[in-house]
């Protein structure tokens, strides 16, 4: 072990044992002293090398140890030992693919599902502008989990002077049976050529052998790819679908503009064969965990969506394989008619108290909204969405998307109202058609019950919904729409409206609107507070509903922010695929779809369900959720690009103000994020409006206006952890170190989810600073693997190395962060300056554009 003890920078790894030994180094086990945990460390011998090739083989180390995905083997560090590099990298408790088909007879899911992450991990180096040039079953390791990984990207060919691993024309690299025919001719690669590699192994996993005969005599293999055509994987394994043929036959074209788009493409649809495989044998796969059954109807469904279709991208999720969102998947798309009901206007000769004109209004725009909800084929586009919006229904309309505008007026004198109620389409949006009625103001049910019976008639095409008096009393009604009204209107006490409305549940279970109110009540307070007992209370009210209610896909809505808040994302695809089952519009399935992935950190997989969204309808809010998407993977043109549309549908869009604010802060423009949230949290004193007021304060070093800012959130939201460990960052920045730990211990207990990123983020971050580094690093590299494109991740993950002493791991974190978006001001915290030690942290802002902000250097 003399290469080990030659390299005092490997004094913190205690070497265990060889793990293998090839032509260019040996790799050992090893356990890191500080961090406990086990690494491998692969030596390579350099020394023949000339100056410029050990620069570029640095170089390609760095750009290796940007890689943070679930499918790839994480290199930990490339540390110069003066005649080899070590390089550490995650251990893998497994072995080669290779071993695993030669030893082992898997299933057919199996096998696809090793060909998945292999597509997976192959978008993830080449979205990272890397080519792996090597891809072979020899280097993909299988986890004891079952899962596959990319290992060996040709940093040990680099080091071998006939194996030059670069993309110029004249080099031959790689291995033969692996090679692509732009390879094998020395031509020019780009991402193409793994293509092929990833088609070639695909071919062998799924078919049991090489699709060009491999050989021992490596020209004739190199021929054979040049100018053969292999068999169709369908007659080598007839097990195999034909569209999985045809499939894995386009990844093996010779012409590198026949092959699949990306690795993405090709990853949708090896997940897609696994649904069909999960159906036609019930694997229980690891991509479809044993407690979710996919029934038979599911089965056949999946089959007649897919008899018609050839070739059709799909994508979803690998964790619950009941929902498959399919690109024109029925002959008629499920396209609803998006209605917004506008508020009532009042005219009343009488003089009645504000509070029933108030009542009257409450009732006829309830109404309105709940039949709208009852007729079949129509979206309710929501209140609140309507009351962000434009006064005219011209603009307003451009704003939601809506296709019909439905308004409504009440004209009273004496004991009669006029109660005229109007559809309004068209491209000047005028009046379509008319209904005028008159009404008693005696009782309220009644009142409803008229509103309800010309919103009918407006859409006479469409069923008939039973009357509201059937599901409860007068006076229950009347309870009903003062608590609407005071929590939609007027804001009032908003657990004390809860309570009022648990109680009014058990008198009248069986009326619809209490259970939607209820939802839209405890969603609240958990955003408020985020105490999960008003999510438990939520999910025992929807059972109750479960039971007593015919199901629609407005319950199911339900079910799915629940879901969503709980983080219980298996479940909130399973309320999606019953929502499709009911008919529900499709771009209300492909906007739930794509924010379900938002929420999981999966942005990538995002953009497509909101680009099918918006081909249906352009909203603002599409708009928005894009930008928030686009902002999270760091691709800040792209969000203000998105930004850009929403302010063309809707100039004055208050979300759309707080985002812009949002990336004027993340990009350091802390001037006009701060005027920006300061005229935002006039507004709407709102806890996130104060806080991100407060972020910006703190990047100002203005640490006092900070810590009021964050004082005022965390009142608002006491057990909103991300508030919280802003607060004690800045208490520790203001040397309040008792105070600081305090919170930080707070964020740490608020923050135990291990499937929530966020949460994970926050407890590393809170270890780091109460110097727990061994705590720290482990939530580090699990919130990489939730959500491994996320800028924040990547930002929050150097903070943790360089306060952990770990330097070389930080500068790959923060030329991450840097690429994704988060501009230098970010790093100008005084726990930052550690870096400034080292030449390569100022190289990376000057690389990327941006001054160094380290000019004192020592």
């Amino acid at each position: 072990m003399s290469c080990v003890a030659s390299c005092a920078q490997l004094n913190e790894y205690e070497i265990l044992k060889p793990l293998g030994q090839g032509g260019m180094g040996i790799v050992y086990l090893a356990r890191d002293i500080r961090l406990q945990r086990h690494v491998a460390i692969k030596f390579v011998r350099h020394a023949a090398l000339a100056q410029a090739q050990r620069k570029r083989l640095l170089r390609e180390g760095r750009l290796l140890a940007r890689l943070s995905h679930p499918n790839i083997v994480q290199l930990y560090s490339l540390i110069d030992c003066g005649d080899q590099f070590a390089l550490v990298m995650e251990y893998i408790a497994g072995a080669d693919l290779r071993i695993h088909l030669k030893e082992q007879n898997p299933p057919l899911s199996q096998r696809l599902g090793w060909v998945a992450d292999m597509a997976r991990g192959l978008d993830a180096v080449h979205r990272a502008g890397i080519i792996h040039r090597d891809l072979k079953v020899e280097n993909i390791l299988v986890a004891r989990d079952g899962t596959a990984k990319l290992t060996d990207f040709g940093i040990a060919k680099l080091s071998g002077p006939s194996e030059t691993q670069h993309s110029q024309a004249g080099v031959i690299c790689g291995s033969y049976s692996a090679m692509s025919p732009e390879q094998i001719r020395g031509d020019s690669l780009d991402k193409r050529s793994d293509l092929f590699a990833l088609g070639t192994v695909a071919y062998s996993v799924l078919c049991g052998v090489h699709p060009f005969a491999q050989s021992s005599n490596h020209l004739l293999t190199a021929q054979r790819i040049l100018h053969d055509k292999p068999l169709a994987p369908v007659q080598v394994n007839p097990q195999l679908s034909e569209r999985l043929s045809d499939l894995i036959a386009s990844l093996l074209e010779k012409e590198p503009g026949h092959r699949p788009a990306s690795a993405a493409v090709v990853a949708r649809q090896i997940t897609t064969e696994l649904q069909a495989e999960s159906c036609d044998t019930r694997s229980t796969h690891r991509l479809l965990p044993a407690d979710i059954e996919v029934s038979k109807k599911t089965c056949l469904d999946f089959a007649k969506q897919h008899s018609s279709l050839s070739r059709v991208a799909v994508a979803f999720f690998a964790l619950a394989a009941l929902l498959v969102v399919l690109n024109g998947f029925l002959p008629t798309p499920s396209v609803s008619t998006y209605v917004a009901v506008l508020p009532p206007g009042l005219n009343d000769d009488r003089e009645p108290s504000s509070g029933q004109l108030k009542l009257i209004q409450g009732v006829v725009y309830d109404s309105l909204e709940q039949e709208a909800i009852r007729i079949q084929g129509l979206e309710l586009i929501s209140r609140e969405k309507i009351r962000a919006g434009s006064d005219t229904p011209a603009k307003l309309a451009q704003a939601l998307g809506a296709d019909v505008v439905v308004t409504s007026h009440v004209d009273c004198a004496e004991r009669k109202c006029v109660l005229t109620v109007s559809r309004l389409q068209g491209e000047r949006w005028s009046v379509f058609d008319q209904k005028r009625v008159p009404v008693l103001t005696d009782s309220y049910l009644e009142i409803a019950n008229t509103a309800q019976r010309q919103l009918r008639g407006l859409f006479a095409d469409k069923p008939r919904a039973a009357p509201v008096a059937e599901y409860i009393e007068e006076a229950d009604y009347l309870h009903y729409l003062s608590l609407y009204q005071a929590f939609e209107i007027d804001g009032g006490d908003k657990l004390k409206i809860f309570e009022e409305l648990q109680a009014l549940l058990v008198r009248a279970p069986r009326f619809p609107p209490l259970y939607r109110l209820y939802s839209l009540l405890a969603l609240d307070l958990y955003e408020d507070s985020y105490n999960s007992a008003y999510l438990e209370k939520l999910r025992k009210v929807l059972l109750t509903q479960q039971a007593l209610l015919p199901e629609s896909v407005g319950v199911y809505r339900q079910w799915f922010a629940l879901n969503l808040a709980q983080g219980r994302y298996d479940q909130a695809l399973a309320s999606i695929d019953k929502m499709r089952e009911l008919e529900a519009d499709d771009g209300v399935l492909f906007g739930l779809t794509a924010y379900l992935y938002y929420h999981r950190g999966q942005y990538e997989e995002a953009i497509p369900f909101y680009q099918k969204a918006l081909a249906i309808r352009q909203t603002r809010s599409l708009y928005y959720n894009l930008a928030l998407n686009y902002w999270s993977m760091g691709h800040v043109a792209d969000a203000k690009n998105s930004l850009d549309k929403l302010f063309v549908l809707s100039p004055d869009d208050y979300h759309g103000r707080q985002l812009r604010a949002t990336l004027a802060l993340s990009s350091g423009d802390l001037q006009a994020a701060v005027s920006a949230y300061s005229q935002l949290a006039e507004t709407n004193p709102s806890s996130i409006n104060l806080n991100n007021l407060g972020l910006a304060y703190l990047l100002q070093k203005q640490y006092g206006a900070a810590r009021e800012a964050f004082l005022k959130a965390v009142a608002l939201s006491p057990n909103h952890s991300n508030w919280l460990l802003n607060l004690a960052d800045t208490e520790k920045l203001l040397a309040n170190y008792e105070s600081a730990n305090a919170y930080y211990s707070q964020v740490i207990a608020l923050s135990a989810d291990d499937s929530q990123w966020a949460q994970v983020r926050n407890r590393a971050l809170s270890y780091a600073q109460m110097g727990d580094f061994v705590r720290a690093i482990k939530a580090v590299e699990l919130s990489q693997r939730l959500a491994p494109d996320n800028a924040e991740v990547a930002y929050n993950a150097a903070l943790v190395y360089t306060l952990a002493g770990e330097l070389s791991s930080a500068l790959v974190q923060v030329e991450n962060a840097v690429g994704r978006g988060v501009g230098p001001v970010w790093f100008s915290f005084s726990w930052f300056d550690s870096l400034c030690l080292l030449p390569a942290y100022g190289d990376i802002f000057l690389r990327l554009g941006y001054r160094d902000h380290c000019p004192r250097k020592p």
